[in-house]
């Protein structure tokens, strides 16, 4: 597997990485876009390019608020990081809508079992009429469709100074109520979870 990492700031930063994947098997290519520019009408745009620059591709974006490149935290950026699997192939699915949770979450967790997943990423939209709402019921669905499948991801993420809503997206499209995922399939494929909180201790034990 390799990993492929850029801060898109213009058209050229596509171009490159294009050439850099271009030999590589689409169905085994992963594509993940975290979309922190201040301006996001153009969010529509970079998807467009994406999804006619890299046909096949799997996609997988979210808006966020704060991005990390290259273990370093950055603010307002786009970031695109594309992984090339050896003998992992990558699917995407999309629900268009957050009101009925577990509903969603069937919805997607049949979608995603369709591929024998090993691994499935997750990314929804927590924000509705500008409050955030528990997702947990939509987890525990997707994991009663998936049986004992590893899930990763998160909530799309947005600035406070912006008006403008999260949204996820995979190549199929973009909404701004609803979840998009991926699901990794390959009997070659190992997956181990952790997690870190990031608590550093002080004083006396």
């Amino acid at each position: 597997m390799r990993q492929l990492n850029t801060i898109f700031q213009e058209e050229k930063d596509l171009l490159a990485l294009r050439e850099q994947v271009a030999s590589h098997p689409p169905e085994k290519t992963l594509i993940q876009v975290f979309y922190g520019a201040t301006e996001q009408r153009n969010v529509k745009a970079l998807w467009s390019r994406l999804v006619e620059l890299f046909p096949g591709a799997a996609i997988l974006g979210a808006s966020s608020s704060g991005e990390i490149v290259n273990a370093h935290m950055m603010e307002h950026a786009i970031v695109v990081s594309v992984s090339l699997f050896d003998h992992t192939q990558v699917r995407t699915a999309l629900v268009d809508q957050n009101d009925d949770l577990v509903a969603a979450g069937t919805l997607l967790g049949t979608a995603l079992a369709a591929h024998a997943p090993n691994a499935v990423i997750v990314f929804g939209c927590g924000l509705k009429n500008k409050n955030f709402f528990d997702n947990r019921p939509f987890l525990k669905s997707l994991h009663m469709s998936l049986g004992n499948i590893p899930i990763a991801g998160g909530q799309s993420g947005g600035y406070a100074e912006l008006e403008s809503r999260p949204f996820v997206f995979t190549e199929q499209g973009l909404v701004d109520e609803g979840f998009a995922a991926a699901v990794l399939s390959g009997n070659k494929l190992c997956v181990h979870t952790a997690r870190e909180l990031g608590w550093v201790p002080i004083g006396k034990k």
